[in-house]
């Protein structure tokens, strides 16, 4: 039964792992320990334990001002700052270099996979069921397998672009038309690329280090044998001591010592004790000495593995995402702008059939994003809905009248995906990575591998759309000799904030039979009462990997976006060094009081130089810059008094809210960045020009050129100039890329401005 359930709603608790670190206000923590009330971190500097409830964490992590930053396995390996599953870049790659970290990563998983799938087998000479091992009689063999099972996939990738309809749709780029790369390891490189991922499970272990000393040089090859062979041993079942284990391998070097005298060689280096102990520590992975120590069962549960099969018992653990035609077709116009048209002005509006994205969790069945959007499905689509994953979208919910909480959230295990050359894209699959989130591509053709999305889809279409004319319906007999778009009656707006409701208040708690008939939602917090979901990318972590990329100038008095400064001392030393500083920045669509900076070895974060941007959204500025474009016609300055009542102005304006949630805006690009910034002509805090009213944002209302350019009639003025869909191409069929900048110079857009 469906309530008001926004107050006193009980937020999503989180599950951290052996190894997990924080940060906040320059103190690190490690962690200790969780029970149902609270999290128990260790201060790295003092080593005192302090406790955080589970509200007090959820909190501290949301901070916009001093957030708590989570590092995923941050304890995991020697070099706690490269060690980081989820990190600040280390180094700038080349695409071919993201390319090959990601096949060696690839091979890994295949590999560790394979060895747990026949970790019960026995080995039998001669028998087909040979357990997996690391011996090269064995890697060589499981190299064959996954070499054509990588070849396969591609072959079937490839297949499926070329013989999808979805070919007439889309060009490739040349990153996605290009063949994939497959190498084939021997044992001995495989082994070390395990060596170096099973430590951390970070694929920027695995970057190629050419012309670089290698840590650990100091002994030659027949000392590292003998030092690598008794470490080993470790987590033998004989579970020796280090003490007794060094004496062993010290006697075996005396004795080969002794032949190599006879030899005239040079005799062997015997590696000291506390040499012994840091291999232990430092190269052999933790849950190699968890299983010796702890036994399996204990071990598994520590580090249990998130791609073992289809048998899905924990939120987060599997999520599908896809895309789907709405089977509508849509009035691309506002609903009060509508009913105030004529029958000519109505008859220009186009209609389309918008898209919805979607990311759904497989345990509970409930959405963790989506996105309803005109423009064709790209990369962009993609990120921006993954993106939704990684925080609590109650606010959202609350903007479109929804009567339940949209709390769904955190760290994606495992995703699955089709085909398409968005999904495998090396921008989105590097994104993922970056996330600490595994790829499965399921064989061409095969929607039972995403079922789960494919009946959700087909729920959407029957119920949420069933009482709107205009349906397409699901096939040409079901749609018969029905007229949609003559009988297109539903308009943009309307149909956005009808999907959030339906899916979110109807969907979310209506029975499932998949469940047993538990809701959704009673299955989500049930589950995360038993299986916490790790917490998602946060703050700074969030906009290095989801941020707008632009390119910018460092100056004396920094970086300057869209009249607002951003300055630090670490801008102003790289600016002394370089000629020509100009550097790659990214911005956060939800906050911009900092952005990140890219100096070629890592992200930078850099703070508004006024605190009052923090938590300002890219939207809600952008609407003020549009606002204030149309008023100011000279230099114009902007006091922190204003910015400060022009956010709380905006915070609680509508339609900003809206857009915010993703309605009437695509995916921001650079090109909207550069057009909305063209003609800005004030400065916040500048010491000369007109002063900008105090009041200005009040009762402001979204500038119609947001909406009109891509298409959609805000006005009744703006109707006369609304291009007749007779005369275009169907407009379900995507222009290029480039095309979305390009429309903002049509004869529309200028008639409207006139």
């Amino acid at each position: 039964m469906m309530t008001h359930a926004f107050e006193g709603y009980e937020p999503t608790k989180y599950q951290f792992r052996h190894n997990d670190g924080f940060e906040r206000l320059g103190v690190k923590y490690r962690w200790k320990s969780t029970d149902a009330r609270e999290h128990v971190l260790e201060r790295q500097d003092n080593k005192l334990l302090e406790r955080f409830s589970h509200f007090q964490i959820k909190k501290l992590l949301e901070d916009k001002h001093a957030p708590l930053v989570y590092h995923r396995n941050a304890y995991g390996g020697g070099d706690e700052v490269t060690s980081n599953a989820v990190r600040e870049f280390v180094r700038e790659l080349t695409p071919a270099e993201q390319e090959m970290t990601l096949v060696k990563e690839d091979y890994c998983k295949r590999f560790l996979q394979k060895e747990r799938d026949t970790r019960h087998l026995v080995n039998r000479r001669g028998g087909k069921k040979n357990r997996v091992t690391r011996s090269d009689e064995s890697m060589y063999a499981t190299i064959d397998e996954i070499e054509g099972d990588m070849r396969a996939q591609n072959k079937a990738i490839k297949e499926a672009r070329e013989g999808s309809e979805k070919k007439k749709d889309y060009r490739k780029s040349a990153e996605e038309a290009r063949e994939a790369v497959i190498i084939v390891p021997s044992p001995r490189t495989l082994r070390r690329w395990l060596a170096a991922y099973e430590t951390t499970g970070d694929r920027m272990q695995l970057v190629a280090s050419n012309g670089t000393s290698r840590v650990g040089t100091y002994y030659d090859v027949e000392e590292a044998v003998f030092l690598e062979t008794y470490v080993r041993q470790y987590v033998s079942e004989d579970r020796l001591p280090i003490v007794k284990l060094h004496a062993k391998m010290s006697s075996a070097i005396e004795d080969e010592n002794e032949i190599r005298k006879e030899a005239g060689l040079k005799p062997l280096r015997i590696p000291s004790i506390k040499t012994f102990q840091k291999r232990v520590a430092d190269d052999l992975p933790q849950a190699l000495k968890d299983i010796a120590f702890l036994g399996k069962d204990r071990a598994e549960v520590i580090h249990r593995a998130v791609n073992g099969g289809l048998d899905v018992l924990r939120p987060l653990e599997r999520v599908e995402m896809d895309e789907w035609k709405i089977d509508l077709q849509t009035l691309l116009a506002i609903s009060g702008v509508w009913q105030k048209m004529s029958a000519k002005q109505r008859k220009a509006v186009p209609r389309v059939r918008l898209w919805l994205t979607a990311v759904i969790d497989v345990a509970t069945r409930c959405l963790i994003g989506f996105r309803v959007h005109r423009e064709a499905p790209s990369v962009l689509t993609a990120i921006s809905t993954l993106e939704l994953s990684t925080f609590d979208k109650t606010e959202f919910a609350k903007t479109f009248g929804c009567l339940t909480p949209w709390y769904m959230h955190g760290h994606i295990e495992a995703a699955v995906f089709d085909s398409a050359t968005w999904f495998t894209s090396q921008a989105f699959r590097v994104t993922l990575s970056d996330l600490g989130t595994q790829i499965f591509f399921p064989p061409a053709g095969a929607a039972s591998a995403r079922g789960t999305m494919e009946r959700f889809f087909r729920t959407a279409s029957t119920q949420a759309l069933q009482y709107m004319s205009g349906r397409t319906w699901g096939s040409p007999d079901e749609k018969g000799d029905t007229d949609a778009q003559a009988e297109a009656s539903v308009c943009f707006d309307e149909l956005v904030k009808l999907l959030y409701r339906f899916f979110i208040d109807v969907y979310h708690n209506t029975p499932h039979e998949g469940l047993g008939e538990e809701t959704p939602r009673e299955a989500w917090d049930r589950l995360t009462r038993v299986h916490r979901v790790g917490p998602p990318v946060q703050g700074n972590v969030r906009r290095h990997i989801f941020g707008v990329n632009v390119r910018r100038k460092i100056s004396k008095s920094g970086i300057l976006f869209m009249g607002i400064r951003y300055q630090s001392e670490a801008i102003q030393h790289y600016r002394r060094g370089k000629r020509k500083p100009e550097v790659l920045v990214r911005v956060s669509r939800h906050d911009i009081g900092s952005i990140s900076v890219w100096f070629g070895k890592g992200w930078v974060n850099v703070p508004a130089v006024y605190d009052e941007f923090q938590g300002m959204s890219l939207y809600a500025w952008s609407v003020a810059c549009n606002a204030l474009r149309a008023e100011t016609k000279e230099k114009a300055r902007m006091s922190r008094k204003t910015v400060r009542k022009t956010n709380d102005y905006l915070q609680e304006n509508a339609q900003v809210a809206r857009l915010e949630a993703g309605l009437g805006t695509g995916c921001i690009t650079d090109v909207d960045i550069e057009h909305w910034e063209k003609g800005v002509k004030f400065e916040v805090g500048a010491a000369t020009g007109e002063a900008i009213p105090e009041d200005f944002a009040k009762d402001l209302v979204v500038d119609p050129q947001f909406y009109l350019d891509m298409g959609i009639t805000v006005s009744v003025e703006a109707a006369d100039y609304v291009v007749d869909p007779r005369d275009t191409p169907e407009p379900s069929e995507p222009a290029p890329e480039k095309a979305k900048g390009q429309a903002r110079g049509t004869q529309a857009s200028k008639k409207f401005n006139k």
